[in-house]
């Protein structure tokens, strides 16, 4: 009777390092970005459009929930407070993060740039990049920073804002 306004893909890991919740999903590699597609290919059938949210997990994740063995990262080495579930070990401590050096930032952020050039190549018909999915961009800014969606348009565009007064940064 109605078609969907729009569908987002919540906690979608930029790259294998971001992963740290149980059952999330990424959008890194080619088959990641072909089973995508069939996704959004489906609501874009149907009239709908997909929004992909780009979320790296920082500290709060845990090894058991990841197919990678680069360890967990972080603006520093600081262990979360605290619990999370394993679908192997039930629930565990959160481990001790990786402290990311100033170079290591770098890779982190490039990450964030292939994933949105993914999810433009998987359908998604806009980015959203939440504060609390981006602790490494925190690091750039003592001002809060505020969710703003972003319609993906030719060029590889990441936004986010410093205050609920700004619109958009794009980088």
């Amino acid at each position: 009777r109605q078609r969907p306004a729009g569908f987002s893909c919540e906690g979608t890991a930029p790259s294998a390092v971001g992963l740290g919740y149980a059952r999330s999903p990424a959008i890194e590699s080619a088959e990641q970005i072909a089973a995508w597609k069939k996704i959004t290919d489906a609501v874009h059938a149907k009239g709908g459009k997909m929004f992909c949210q780009l979320m790296h997990v920082g500290r709060i994740g845990h090894d058991a929930n990841r197919y990678t063995t680069s360890p967990l990262v972080a603006p520093s080495a600081v262990k979360a407070a605290g619990q999370i579930w394993t679908d192997e070990q039930g629930m565990q401590d959160h481990p001790v993060p990786h402290a990311l050096s100033t170079s290591e930032v770098v890779g982190v952020i490039e990450d964030f740039a292939k994933a949105t050039r993914n999810a433009m190549a998987a359908g998604f018909d806009a980015l959203w990049i939440p504060e609390g999915g981006l602790p490494v961009f925190s690091l750039c800014s003592a001002a809060a920073l505020t969710p703003v969606p972003l319609t993906l348009g030719t060029s590889v565009a990441v936004a986010f804002a410093r205050s609920p007064m700004t619109t958009a940064v794009v980088v």
